[in-house]
C-alpha cells in the first residue's frame, strides 16, 4: 500500500531518523520534534521543518484530489495517517495553509468511532 510505505518511511524518517531506527514506530514521528512552548532544541525544528513541509505539501496535494488517502472511501491508510497528522497539526507546521489536510482531520475527528474511542480512552492531547 502506497500510504503505508509513505507513513513508515516517507513522513517519519526525515522527522526523527534516530527514533525511527530505534523504534520503527509511526508514533515517534512528531512526538520527538519539539513544538513551540514544548521545550527541546529549536535548532532541531529549524533543521527538520523544511523536510516536514515537503511531506505535508505532498499530503495536501493528495487530499485535495480525493476525499480519503486511498480514494473515495476511508481505509486503513487513513487510520495510519491520523496520528502523524494530528501531531503535525499540534507541533510541526500543519496549519490553515493546508486546508484539504485540515478538512480531512476534521472528518476523522467527526467519525462516530473516533468519538467513541475518545470517550472510552479519556483526554487526548491531539484531538
Amino acid at each position: 500500500m502506497v500510504c503505508e510505505a509513505f507513513v513508515n518511511t516517507g513522513i517519519v524518517t526525515p522527522v526523527v531518523p534516530e527514533q525511527v531506527r530505534v523504534t520503527g514506530s509511526v508514533a515517534t514521528a512528531f512526538i520527538h520534534l519539539p513544538g513551540e512552548g514544548r521545550g527541546g532544541d529549536p535548532s532541531r525544528v529549524k533543521r527538520f521543518q523544511p523536510m516536514i513541509d515537503v511531506h505535508l505539501d505532498y499530503v495536501e496535494a493528495e487530499l485535495a484530489s480525493r476525499p480519503w488517502f486511498a480514494g473515495d472511501a476511508m481505509t486503513a491508510a487513513d487510520v495510519m495517517m491520523s496520528f502523524p497528522l494530528e501531531a503535525a497539526r499540534a507541533r510541526a507546521g500543519l496549519d490553515e495553509s493546508r486546508p484539504a489536510t485540515l478538512a480531512w482531520l476534521d472528518k476523522i475527528h467527526a467519525r462516530p468511532a473516533y468519538q467513541a474511542a475518545l470517550k472510552a480512552g479519556g483526554p487526548y492531547a491531539y484531538a
